[in-house]
């Protein structure tokens, strides 16, 4: 990012800056009791993730508010202009990913037998695959290396792979009683979030690189 000899300037993209890092790391804490929720069906976590999701929608708040004050009264150009602009886009992804994390935790808390340890190796891996994302994205935010970012990418490989797996494994299961198919349907819908989670930090990568390159990966 370029600095600015106007002081109140850069102090209002340095906050919109920050604002995005504490955004990402607060939806990056919501992975992490995802994960503890993933390896403890069952157990309930829905009002750890509930508090925490409140932070990601209040940053999500301030973040619209700043960036649109800097639009009216800055009239920022080039690369300030697709960093305002798309801190917008930014903090909307991050803020829907909360709520995906949040019905995963749900869905977690629903699981009640155990037929479904065959699965769990699966559904960690995808789950560590998708903090080692978050991760990437966190540093980027703070530090602007746009290349690193698109090391996200090949992950989200990885998590595409896995999903399709793990339905494969579920759909040649045996399942003949009523409770253990409920919870297969709370793991099928709560991988399929994993999924979308990770197309959507596939989507922060591509929009940080945007942002400090000027052009598009479609």
């Amino acid at each position: 990012m370029i600095d600015h000899t106007v002081s109140s300037y850069q102090n209002e993209l340095d906050d919109l800056q920050q604002s995005l890092v504490h955004m990402s790391k607060f939806f990056l804490d919501l992975l992490n009791i995802q994960d503890e929720a993933m390896k403890n069906f069952g157990k309930d976590y829905i009002k750890k993730s509930t508090d925490i999701d409140m932070k990601i929608n209040q940053c999500d708040e301030h973040i619209e508010s700043l960036a649109t004050t800097i639009l009216a009264t800055r009239q920022p150009l080039a690369i300030d202009l697709r960093f305002v602009l798309s801190s917008i886009k930014i903090a909307v992804i991050l803020e829907r990913m909360g709520d995906l994390s949040k019905n995963i935790i749900k869905r977690s808390a629903l699981v009640k037998t155990g037929i479904i340890s065959q699965h769990q190796n699966d559904i960690y891996e995808m789950n560590a695959t998708l903090i080692s994302m978050m991760k990437k994205i966190c540093s980027c935010l703070k530090n602007w290396h746009e290349k690193n970012s698109l090391d996200v990418i090949d992950l989200d490989s990885k998590i595409d792979s896995l999903y399709s797996l793990l339905m494969n494994k579920i759909s040649d299961s045996k399942i003949e009683e009523k409770h253990t198919m409920s919870d297969c349907i709370q793991i099928v819908m709560a991988s399929k979030n994993i999924e979308r989670v990770g197309d959507y930090i596939v989507k922060l990568a591509k929009i940080l690189f945007y942002i400090n390159t000027g052009n598009r990966i479609l």
